[in-house]
């Protein structure tokens, strides 16, 4: 019997998922949020300073609160089926 409170594969399970949800929502906020041309209007003056940092901080925050959302979620229903590992005939198959 374990002495850990959550099982090791559910934390593994959320590491994953953290990871994946953070690098999946990074990729979409700056791709979509931050461009090359909002960044030139913004040093050039064109744009508030002050809208632009706050834009900047909320691509670079929010993909972190959705991965910990993931992460917690995880840890709180335990392993989606996509994460658990498949056993056949006795010998356990990676997802």
């Amino acid at each position: 019997m374990s002495d850990k409170l959550i099982p090791v594969d559910a934390q593994i399970a959320a590491k994953r998922g953290f990871l994946r949800t953070t690098a999946q929502a990074y990729g979409t906020a700056l791709a979509g949020g931050i461009t090359t041309v909002g960044v030139t209007a913004a040093v050039t003056g064109e744009v508030p300073l002050v809208v632009t940092a706050i834009t900047l901080g909320v691509a670079l925050v929010s993909p972190l609160l959705a991965g910990g959302a993931s992460y917690f979620s995880i840890l709180s229903r335990g392993i989606p089926a996509d994460y658990e590992q498949v056993v056949v005939e006795g010998h356990p198959v990676a997802p």
